[in-house]
């Protein structure tokens, strides 16, 4: 599908504003090893009922278009975008359907029926308490909704509509419990917050900020929201509702990955030819928390560690060398040790990491391989590594989330989210010769 078709079909996001609004880590093109990934932490558990297959739904009608307009109401400030809020328990979505695709993994089509397709840079995952959230934007002519899924019951938790002023307005993921609408030629954002289990399930700002420049990364830490700018300088809005940021860094060159967990945020950065991972704490002031001998490619956090993929480049493109480096999870610089894990056989396109307890998960381009994702798994403990090679006829696109007991991953055609799969964390052996 042309770059064109799908404008028409998704009413894209206004290219200045929103080159990675939402992304959390992927700069403004993702590659399809970009991923970003939010970090879980609990154990691997031993059930073989770890993930369960849903009863075969497929004979509800999913689309909107079934539920009426009694489902949606207007969001308050949200008029020049043609923005409503749904209803999620007038809705009545049927959950996702789950079916096997090998040993340790299920697929789903989460695809709402009457729509286009989802866009791939639209997709985050997070997990939270166990559980993997999903969000993504299904799109077709004049509408799209954003739609946010829990997967252990598949159900709907949150949904916004958008049916109008496409050319300048949009809705972003900063995570599937943060969202961001803009209006593109005036900088003005209005960010929202999602609580699953409250009534309405979102609440949306106050009022409309202008935080002005191109944005590389968003990322949410506590209340407050970090914008990265390309220009070379991160604004922090404090909170939802407050009427301004304030300037917490500034650096030289590009950031276009960023990470967070909780109240802490860190980013990667080359400074003066020094690799860093810069961060801060919500409401503190910004430290350089490690200076690795590497570059850092992308970081990503757990409830107790930070873990990071780090590469040598090559003057002509692509790694000469890529490993995997985790530290426990650092209140101040002083708190970083460095354990460096096994080197991923991957010569370029390198995802920010993933992890979870135990586990870090990364894409990668595979030395033995295509030109399709590798997905790289790597027990810290142990310095085992994992290649699970794309699917024939698919490719890995981003690691959206992992939890303690699976990775949620995606498979694309062209910017199109096809399918997402949950790949099992106790039947990696098998994976790594599942097809």
């Amino acid at each position: 599908m042309s770059s064109a078709l799908r404008r028409a079909h998704f009413g894209l996001w206004p290219a200045i504003v929103f080159a990675g609004i939402g992304c959390s880590g992927c700069p403004a093109t993702s590659s399809p090893a970009q991923a970003d990934a939010a970090a879980g932490d609990a154990e691997v558990g031993p059930s073989d009922a770890a993930i369960e297959v849903t009863p075969d739904v497929s004979g509800v009608d999913r689309s909107p278009d079934a539920i009426g307009d009694a489902v949606w109401s207007i969001i308050p400030g949200g008029e020049p975008c043609g923005l409503r809020s749904g209803d999620v328990s007038k809705a009545a979505l049927p959950p996702l359907v789950w079916d096997k695709c090998g040993e340790g993994c299920t697929f789903s089509d989460p695809l709402l029926a009457g729509f286009v397709g989802i866009r791939e840079t639209s997709v985050r995952g997070e997990e939270r308490d166990g559980d993997l959230y999903v969000s993504m934007e299904n799109g077709r002519p004049g509408e799209a909704i954003t739609r946010i899924l829990r997967l252990s019951d598949g159900r709907t938790v949150g949904l916004v509509q958008q049916r109008s002023n496409f050319a300048d307005c949009g809705v972003g993921a900063v995570s599937p419990f943060r969202l961001i609408a803009v209006q593109s030629k005036s900088a003005l954002h209005l960010p929202a917050r999602v609580t699953p289990e409250a009534v309405p399930p979102i609440r949306w700002a106050t009022g409309w900020v202008s935080i002005p420049g191109l944005q590389t990364s968003v990322f949410a830490a506590g209340d407050g929201l970090g914008f990265v700018l390309y220009a070379g300088a991160i604004r922090w809005l404090a909170n939802d509702d407050a009427t301004g940021t304030s300037v917490v860094d500034t650096f030289s060159g590009v950031v276009d990955r960023s990470a967070a967990r909780g109240t802490f945020a860190v980013w990667p950065l080359v400074e003066g030819g020094v690799p860093a991972i810069r961060g801060m704490y919500a409401g503190e002031a910004v430290q350089t928390f490690a200076n690795p001998p590497l570059e850092v490619v992308g970081v990503a956090l757990a409830a107790t560690s930070m873990v990071w993929t780090a590469a040598k480049p090559k003057s002509s493109g692509g790694y000469e060398y890529v490993e995997i480096q985790a530290s426990p999870l650092p209140k101040s610089p002083k708190d970083v040790v460095v354990a460096r894990g096994p080197a991923l056989p991957s010569y370029a396109g390198v995802s920010r990491p993933a992890t979870a307890g135990d586990f870090v998960a990364a894409l990668g381009l595979a030395l033995s391989t295509d030109l399709s994702p590798t997905l790289f798994v790597v027990q810290v403990s142990t310095k085992k590594l994992w290649s699970i090679h794309s699917r024939p006829g698919n490719t890995f696109t981003d690691v959206y989330a992992m939890s303690g007991t699976e990775i949620l991953i995606g498979e694309r055609t062209d910017a199109i989210l096809k399918r997402l799969l949950r790949l099992r964390l106790d039947r990696l052996d098998e994976l790594v010769a599942a097809w």
